[in-house]
């Protein structure tokens, strides 16, 4: 989600609900194998025992705004379950969000150079650009 903080314009367009839904029931838009998919979910959520916040994604306690949970829930449908969020592959993640072709690269034997390269092309065509350290890759994708 951090990668597409940058347009906020694709955060809202994943939202069909766009306001408090009375009933609880919310509508997110999300890519399936570059699809989009219809998911709704409701407003419950699991809670820490001891802590005052979600298990999961937590929601902004200063406007009460939801949208992170409900965006993490309607992932964890599609994927079947929350603890199949749990270390993904970033790619994946971009997709799943925007809908967009994705482009990988290992850079485990890259060069510094080929690295500064692929960032500033994508950062010059617009791309939303994600990295880990994990995978020890990069992705880039066309911003939707």
């Amino acid at each position: 989600m951090s990668a597409i903080a940058k347009y906020p314009e694709i955060m809202e367009s994943l939202f069909m609900t766009k306001e408090f839904n009375s009933k609880g029931i919310y509508a997110v838009r999300l890519y399936v194998r570059g699809k989009p998919w219809l998911i709704t979910v409701d407003d419950r959520f699991l809670f820490h025992t001891k802590l005052d916040n979600l298990r999961f994604a937590s929601y902004n306690v200063m406007d009460g705004s939801l949208w992170a949970p409900i965006l993490e829930k309607a992932i964890a449908k599609v994927k079947g379950n929350y603890y199949q969020l749990v270390a993904g592959i970033d790619s994946n993640a971009l997709r799943t969000l925007t809908g967009a072709p994705v482009f990988s690269y290992n850079l485990r034997n890259s060069t510094a150079d080929f690295i500064w390269d692929k960032t500033r092309q994508a950062t010059l065509v617009d791309y939303l650009s994600i990295a880990s350290v994990d995978g020890m890759g990069y992705s880039d994708s066309k911003k939707n």
